[in-house]
Parts: structure tokens; sequence; C-alpha cells
């Protein structure tokens, strides 16, 4: 039915903008959303390069980068 993919569509772009808008507000903390397998990044918050010092394209082309951030003691 036209109308019923219509108000699918609209209310995906909806919940689109609205995670997008949670993304960008947050301040302090990293929003990750990640796929278990094969393990990588799909989302990580702009804060996240902030936080821990690399873009977050980095994170995302290597899923394990932050690791490296990470001080051992």
């Amino acid at each position: 039915d036209v109308t019923e993919n219509y108000r699918l569509n609209q209310r995906l772009k909806n919940e689109e903008i609205l995670f997008q808008q949670l993304g960008r507000n947050l301040k302090s903390q990293v929003l990750y959303i990640s796929q278990v397998k094969p393990f990588k990044h799909l989302y990580a918050s702009p804060t996240f390069s902030e936080i821990w010092g690399f873009e977050v394209q980095e994170l995302l082309e290597k899923p394990g980068k932050y690791f490296e951030a990470i001080v051992t003691e």
C-alpha cells in the first residue's frame, strides 16, 4: 500500500532526525552503534573525536583503534 509506505518512510526520517540530534547534543559522552558479526562500528557521535583524540572516520575504518589510546598501568 502506497500510503503505508509513505507513513513508514516519514516515520523513519523523523527517527533519523531525532537520532542525529541526540548524537550532536551529547557533550560529555560518546554514543556508539556497533554491529557484532562482523564486528564494526556503524556510528559514533561527534564527541568521540574530542574525548578520544582521533577522528570518527578512523574508528569506523579500524574498530579497535580506541584501544591504542588506553594506557595500561
